[in-house]
């Protein structure tokens, strides 16, 4: 996914989008990346804790 974030502001000159709308799109695309990768890191930490021992 974060490949698709770094490319999409690669490849906003090749488009026919004006640049101040691309670079826009791309921020909330890659805002909306970043936040889906931190909330599936959190549920995999919190299923995949060990359990205590005491």
């Amino acid at each position: 996914m974060l490949t698709y974030v770094w490319l999409g502001f690669t490849h906003a000159r090749e488009m026919d989008v004006p640049y101040g709308m691309a670079l826009v799109g791309n921020v909330v695309f890659s805002a909306a990346a970043v936040v889906l990768l931190g909330a599936a890191t959190v549920r995999l930490r919190r299923r995949t804790r060990a359990p205590e021992v005491g």
